[in-house]
C-alpha cells in the first residue's frame, strides 16, 4: 500500500432530512471548512515527523507497536509538549482503502484512512458528531474499531445511525476483519475546498505503513510554544528509543 499525497473527493449524497438542498450543502461547507481550519489556528505550531524503521527488528506488528508506545511516551513527557500522537500518515496525507459496508453490500468505494493513536484526533481538534473517540483501552481489544467522517456515514448508511454500523476495510484485493464504528466526526476539506471522505482506525489494531520499501510511522507533535529547539528534542527523544531507525520529512505549520 502506497501513501498518496493528496486527498481524494468522492460525491457527497443528499441528506435526506434537509428542508432545502441548497442551504443544506451551504451548512455542510461551512462546518467542514471551521472543522478543517481547527488544527492550524491552535496555539503553538503542529509537527509531523517521519521514521522510517529498519525491516528485519520491526518485521512483526507488535514490535512496531513497542516502538510507537515508547516514542509517545518519551514525547509526552516533554515540558513544550502540549499533545503527542502516531499514525499511518501525516495529516496532509493519506492512505487509499477500498471498504464495504456489513448492511447495504452495494455500498462500497475507496475512501481515505490512516490508523491512529487515541490521541489523533484529539490533537487536531477534530468536532465529534456522535458517538466518542478512541481511548487507550481501545488499543487491546479484539473487536476492530473505526471512526468516520459525516460525508462517509451519509453515502454508506444514509439516514441510518451509522454507531454500531461494520465496514470492512480492504487491504488491495484482500478484504479485512469487520470494524465498528464507535464515532462520527465533522467533515473536513482539503486545500482545494473539497470534502474530506475520512476513516480512522486504531493503531495498535492496524499498525501496517508502507513507506517505499521500508515501514514507517509519522509522529504528530502539537507544542505549547513556537520553540526552535523543540524539533531536535524530539529527534533525541525519537533515536533513544531506537537509534538504527531513520528520521526525515519533517514538516511544520
Amino acid at each position: 500500500m502506497r501513501i498518496q499525497r493528496g486527498l481524494i473527493f468522492l460525491s457527497v449524497l443528499t441528506i435526506q432530512w434537509a428542508c432545502h438542498s441548497g442551504e443544506a450543502q451551504q451548512s455542510r461547507n461551512q462546518s467542514a471548512s471551521q472543522a478543517g481550519k481547527l488544527a492550524a489556528t491552535a496555539p503553538g505550531r503542529l509537527l509531523s515527523i517521519q521514521v522510517k524503521l529498519p525491516e528485519k527488528p520491526y518485521s512483526q506488528p507488535e514490535q512496531r507497536r513497542r516502538f510507537v508506545q515508547q516514542v509517545v511516551s518519551r514525547i509526552k513527557a516533554l515540558p513544550d509538549v502540549e499533545s503527542v500522537a502516531a499514525g499511518s500518515a501525516p495529516p496532509d496525507s493519506y492512505e487509499t482503502r477500498g471498504i464495504q459496508a456489513e448492511s447495504t453490500a452495494s455500498k462500497s468505494g475507496l475512501y481515505s484512512y490512516k490508523a491512529v493513536t487515541p490521541e489523533y484526533l484529539g490533537l487536531l481538534k477534530l468536532n465529534l458528531v456522535k458517538g466518542r473517540f478512541f481511548v487507550e483501552q481501545d488499543r487491546t481489544l479484539n473487536e476492530r474499531l473505526i471512526i468516520i467522517s459525516e460525508s462517509v456515514a451519509r453515502q454508506l448508511f444514509e439516514d441510518v445511525d451509522p454507531i454500531g454500523q461494520r465496514i470492512a476495510l480492504y487491504e488491495g484485493s484482500k478484504k479485512g476483519p469487520w470494524c465498528t464504528v464507535i464515532g462520527v466526526i465533522s467533515d473536513t476539506q482539503d486545500e482545494a475546498g473539497k470534502v474530506r471522505n475520512d476513516i480512522y482506525g486504531v493503531y495498535d489494531q492496524d499498525p501496517i505503513t508502507n513507506c517505499a520499501l521500508t515501514e514507517c510511522v509519522y509522529i504528530i507533535v502539537r507544542t505549547k510554544s513556537q520553540s526552535e529547539t523543540l524539533t531536535e528534542k524530539l529527534k533525541e527523544e525519537i533515536m533513544a528509543v531506537d537509534k538504527e531507525v531513520t528520521i526525515s520529512d519533517i514538516k511544520s505549520r
